[in-house]
């Protein structure tokens, strides 16, 4: 008589479905908890108050406090204020200055003593930070040839300064009053 006995195939095939499903479920929840740190770099903070003078054509960003910034990783821009000028792009679009904003270039950016924040013979931040106290001159936006066709004066009105920073987060934005 020819006993079978096939008991032990069944405990040992069991064991290991439920060792290599566990393997699985865990390699699926370290996946998903892996994906939901962020490893991307933090936005900056900063308070960067903006003064323009109509007469001079002279824009100020005098960095009021908040994180010290890397001068090569911001990114200026000027912009109309919708409200003041007549509605979207009114301002710059009538003056053929492009789609309603203005980027600066850093080396038009000048410190205190007229060194550029960034040297363009060499590409050289003279600037590399730019740190609470620290003010930086702009007078090569050309708002004020942009203003001068308007019918009426644009002093009293407002523009937009937003400082960004190359990673696309906005470090700081403010309303900029025009000035006589």
């Amino acid at each position: 008589m020819i006993i079978k006995n096939d008991s032990a195939v069944s405990p040992v095939i069991g064991v290991l479905l439920m060792l290599v499903v566990t393997i699985i479920i865990a390699s699926v929840i370290s996946t998903f908890a892996n994906g939901m740190i962020d490893t991307g770099s933090k936005a900056k903070i900063a308070t960067i108050e903006g003064k323009y003078s109509y007469s001079d054509d002279l824009f100020e960003l005098t960095h009021k406090g908040g994180d010290t910034l890397t001068t090569q990783d911001l990114i200026i821009k000027i912009q109309q204020n919708d409200a003041d000028f007549g509605g979207f792009m009114s301002l710059f679009s009538q003056k053929g200055t492009g789609a309603g904003l203005i980027i600066a270039n850093m080396s038009e950016i000048y410190d205190k003593s007229g060194v550029p924040w960034l040297d363009p013979s060499t590409n050289k931040y003279n600037l590399p930070i730019y740190e609470p106290g620290d003010t930086g001159y702009y007078n090569k936006s050309g708002l004020a040839k942009s203003l001068s066709g308007l019918s009426e004066s644009p002093v009293g009105k407002s523009l937009f300064m937003e400082i960004d920073d190359t990673n696309g987060h906005i470090i700081s934005r403010q309303k900029v009053m025009i000035e006589p």
